[in-house]
């Protein structure tokens, strides 16, 4: 509409133009009869020019209309002046009439319309500046919620009103405004009254461009309250939420009952109380409480209100009863959830157990193989066991269903007969303190004790050559040492082993120590090692194989028979020597005769015969 204000002021003003030409006189007229002015004009405007010929008086004719009050007007000096500063909002067009006198008499009557033109000095006006609405929870997406008669503006200038919304980002992810020339606000996406209950925005409307010159700008405040609607079901205390807080899951409630009591009083549950609340919060609608499923011979009973669970009768048999809770709302049994309460029967427990030492000690060396026992601290023979007594179970006080288990390391566990074993090497030598944990799996009671262990280092090997006791006898050599001979030769055997009769088993007159626990001597020197030994022979075809470990710290002889001549041969373990050699015994008698080399050979912790 604003657009056609000019077109209809030209057009008026041509015709007014060519009637001006054809009324006026030459006696008495006007510059112009169609004259535009801008409101807010300053006061004393001067409208136009009055041209009148001597003898000629011109006038202001009275009028008290609201386009022609004449007591604005004034004509000083010839002009027709505007006393008084117009608002286009108020008055849109003037029309003073001026007539002109000769010798007092009316000669012209001269009509001036002046047009006044708007000019943007009004801002938008909302009919409310606060606005508060309340939104359902349950609203749909895409529903109106603020009408546009609420939040339209007008503008007295009639110029175009732009509109925009403002809020936090949260806020307007749920609403906004249909367009910049629609404000009516519309919900976005599906609302939580857990999530948020309350939302406040800016409305802006606008004249012009934001920011441009001359730009009015008027706002109003948009409160919007959630107000919550009956969408969840009530849900048992404490629960899990899952799914953003819209879902909260109970794991379920545990207790327990003695064999053949029938227990006085509600049962004491765990994690606590049994008991449901209403998911929707503030309208907090009341619950009620069945057992569905689960109580065999209805030895129990809930009360609907409270969600307290009796016995009704005393349960005679070692089981485990299931019962299925449902919690569902008074005033609508759609709006259900539902549990479990695990209730165990078991015997009576009038006593905990414990442990009657506090601290219990025992020792086992590095690098033992996994499984390998614990040992007691004084003796080497006897394992460490730990023992958790109950008094409920006289007179020996064993429980059978104590468990056992090491809290503060995995490199341990415990038998369920009290025997701890270590589940992988040990490879550091160090004191280590468990805290052994035994567990009533019946009634849960536990007790805790301390268990200190010496882990001990291997000891390092010290080579040593005892005393060698020697029996001399004759062996045949087929070995050829010349041409078309043969020899008889002494043999020595390593030192600490004797030499072995023909027809016999071999025995030593000293003792082996091996304080190693190595397997074989190449172990020990990383090289293989040649002796040749004298004063004693080795009976032909006899070898000895490798030797089973020995456990470190072992001072025990080990033997092995050969599977030639069924003879035992003991393994050495304690030589240790740092390069091959070749020992070269002494001659007997009569010409010297070198001892051929490789006749014996230890190898692994063995003597062998390489004749």
């Amino acid at each position: 509409m604003a657009f056609l204000r000019p077109f209809c002021s030209s057009v008026l003003f041509l015709l007014l133009s060519v009637t001006q030409v054809e009324t006026q006189s030459a006696e008495c007229s006007v510059n112009e009869r169609l004259v535009e002015i801008m409101e807010n004009n300053n006061p004393g405007l001067v409208v136009t020019n009055i041209h009148a010929n001597p003898g000629i008086i011109v006038t202001i004719k009275s009028s008290t209309e609201a386009s022609s009050p004449s007591e604005w007007f004034e004509i000083k000096d010839s002009q027709l002046i505007l006393k008084k500063s117009v608002d286009f909002e108020e008055i849109k067009l003037l029309q003073p009439e001026l007539i002109c006198w000769k010798a007092g008499l009316q000669i012209e009557n001269i009509k001036v319309l002046i047009l006044i033109q708007n000019e943007n000095d009004n801002g938008p006006v909302f009919k409310q500046t606060n606005i508060t609405v309340d939104v359902p929870e349950d609203t749909k997406v895409n529903t109106t919620v603020v009408p546009l008669t609420s939040v339209t503006a007008t503008d007295a200038d009639l110029n175009p009103v732009y509109y925009s919304l403002e809020g936090s980002q949260e806020a307007m992810d749920y609403f906004n405004i249909q367009g910049i020339n629609n404000p009516q606000i519309y919900l976005r996406k599906a609302l939580d009254y857990e999530a948020i209950n309350f939302m406040r925005f800016t409305l802006r409307a606008m004249d012009g461009n934001a920011g441009a010159a001359g730009t009015h700008t008027a706002t109003a405040t948009i409160s919007i309250q959630i107000v919550q609607s009956d969408l969840k079901p009530p849900w048992f205390q404490p629960c899990t939420a899952v799914g953003g807080s819209k879902v909260c899951i109970s794991l379920g409630y545990t207790s327990k009952v003695n064999l053949s009591e029938e227990a006085s009083g509600p049962l004491i549950l765990e994690p606590g109380p049994l008991y449901a609340i209403d998911g929707d919060k503030s309208l907090n609608e009341k619950v009620i409480y069945e057992i569905v499923a689960g109580n065999d011979n209805d030895t129990f009973k809930i009360n609907r209100d409270s969600g307290n669970i009796t016995m009704t009768q005393p349960a005679n048999i070692l089981k485990t009863f299931m019962l299925y809770i449902v919690a569902f709302q008074e005033n609508n049994a759609f709006r259900y959830s539902q549990t479990t309460v695990k209730i165990d029967v078991v015997r009576k427990n009038d006593h905990r157990p414990y442990f009657n030492e506090t601290n219990y000690l025992g020792r086992v060396s590095e690098a033992q193989p996994a499984k390998s026992l614990i040992m007691k601290a004084n003796t080497s023979s006897e394992p460490l066991q730990i023992f958790a007594a109950d008094d409920d179970f006289l007179p020996d006080k064993i429980n059978p269903d104590i468990r056992y288990r090491i809290q503060n390391s995995s490199d341990f566990r415990v038998t369920a007969e009290g025997f701890i074993q270590i589940t992988k090497l040990l490879n550091v030598s160090s004191p280590i303190t468990l805290l052994a944990i035994a567990t009533d799996i019946n009634t849960l009671e536990e007790a805790n004790t301390l268990v200190s262990i010496d882990v001990t280092p291997l000891a390092t090997p010290t080579p040593t050559v005892p005393p060698v006791t020697t029996a001399t006898f004759t062996e045949t050599s087929t070995t050829n040492l010349g041409k078309g001979t043969t020899s008889q030769k002494p043999s020595i055997l390593p030192p600490g082993i004797s030499s072995p009769k023909p027809s016999g088993s071999t025995k030593s007159t000293s003792p082996l120590s091996s304080t190693t626990g190595k397997d074989n001597l190449t172990d020990i020197t990383r090289n293989p090692v040649t002796v040749s030994v004298s004063s004693s022979v080795i009976p032909p075809f006899v070898t000895t194989l490798k030797p089973p470990v020995i456990p470190g710290n072992s001072t025990q002889f080990l033997t092995t028979n050969s599977p030639v001549t069924e003879r035992s041969q003991r393994t050495v373990e304690s030589i240790k020597t740092s390069s091959p050699t070749t020992t070269q015994a002494p001659p007997q008698s009569g010409a010297s005769k070198p001892t051929p080399p490789g006749n014996f050979a230890t190898t692994g912790g063995s003597v062998q015969s390489s004749t």
